[in-house]
Parts: structure tokens; sequence; C-alpha cells
């Protein structure tokens, strides 16, 4: 069975053609270029099923819709729930967490079989956890490593955007400030997962587990 899985974000759309054994063809257009799928999508074999996430809105949702018809293929929009693939929701409305997250949990799930944080790095960053028994316990989404160096550059009157290169210790501002500069800067989001958890009984033992990591910039 040929499956064309779609991640639409706020910055890019990825897509990748799986023939059952294998990816056989990977590749993205920027989100503000959506316009362009049906283009894109020109020279791809007509897949048995289109599956799709989407948290760039509904003009996006369209271009998505235009494209799957060009291949003559139904589209599936992926949608949050509250059990699915053998993942339940401890959100009290499950359809508030974004598509690409629940997807990134079942995934997870289906890949780990056990307790993991999930990290997916974007335009945001996302971090959730799932339990040993596969309940999603809840998790946190901070402003990726472009809307953090923006948000420093705008803020505060000594920062400012630099080049630097990439050292675990930075001793330099334009070094700590690099964009690829991840492990210092996200530091203090994850560890509140442990926090969230203890406040869920179910949550005991659901670290220490494997974790998966996705998006753009994972």
């Amino acid at each position: 069975m040929r499956i064309l899985a779609v991640d639409a974000g706020n910055s890019r759309i990825k897509w990748g053609l799986h023939d059952g054994s294998g990816w056989v063809n990977q590749s993205w257009v920027e989100t503000a270029e959506a316009g362009r799928l049906a283009e894109a999508w020109g020279g791809l074999d007509k897949p048995d099923r289109l599956i799709a996430s989407n948290v760039a809105g509904d003009n996006v949702a369209g271009e998505l819709r235009k494209a799957a018809r060009s291949l003559d293929a139904t589209l599936d929009l992926i949608a949050s729930r509250a059990q699915q693939c053998g993942v339940r929701s401890s959100y009290d409305e499950p359809a508030q967490l974004g598509p690409d997250r629940w997807a990134a949990l079942i995934g997870a799930w289906h890949l780990c079989g056990g307790p993991s944080v999930v990290v997916s790095v974007g335009t945001t960053m996302t971090a959730d956890a799932l339990s040993r028994d596969g309940v999603f316990l809840g998790g946190v989404i901070v402003a990726g490593v472009d809307l953090m160096r923006a948000a420093l550059a705008r803020s505060t009157a000594g920062l400012k955007l630099e080049k630097g290169r990439f050292t675990f210790f930075p001793a330099t501002t334009a070094n700590h400030e690099r964009r690829d500069q991840c492990a210092g800067r996200y530091r203090g989001a994850p560890p509140t997962l442990p926090a969230r958890g203890r406040r869920n009984r179910s949550a005991r033992g659901a670290f220490g587990g494997r974790g998966a990591s996705s998006g753009a910039r994972a």
C-alpha cells in the first residue's frame, strides 16, 4: 500500500511517500507557498491513502484538498481524539491537542511500546509524556529556536541576532545565541513534565522511559 503522509506545519509542509517497504519520495515546500503543492506532487504516483496533519489553518487545508484532487486521492485529516490506536488522552478536551502532537504520540507508542517523552522541534518545541499504559499525560509547548532568538533580539537591549559557532559551554554571547545551540536554550522546558506527571496518578513510573523526536529542526 502506498501512503502519502503530510505534515503541514507553521513554517513548512513536509511529505513522504511510503510504498510499504520504505520512503520512496520525501520533500517540502514553505507553508507560505502552499499553493505550489499540486505542482510539487505532480511527479508522485497516486497513493492508496493520503493522510495529513495540519496546524497551519483553513487556507492551507484548502490547498491540501486541491493537491489531493490533483492526485485523484481522498484527503484524511488527522484529528486528536480521546482514544485512538492504543493511546488515550488525558486532556479535558482532547480535540484541543494539535494533530501533529497526537500523531507523534501514536507513532511513539507503536515505536517504543512503553513510557516515553516525545519531543518535536520546529517553529515551536513540544515535549509530551506517555505513560507505560499508553496514556498521554500532558506536555508543554514553547517557542522554537528562531522564535526565541527573535524574541530576545526584540525584547532586550543587549542581545542582537548574531552568528556564532556551536559549543556545549558558550563563552561568548554570539555562540550562546546561535540558532542550533538548543541544549542550553531548552534546558528549562522538559523538567516541567515530571512535575505535571506527579499530579497524575497514572504518571507513576512513566519517566525514565524512551524518547522520540520529530519536527523540521529535530
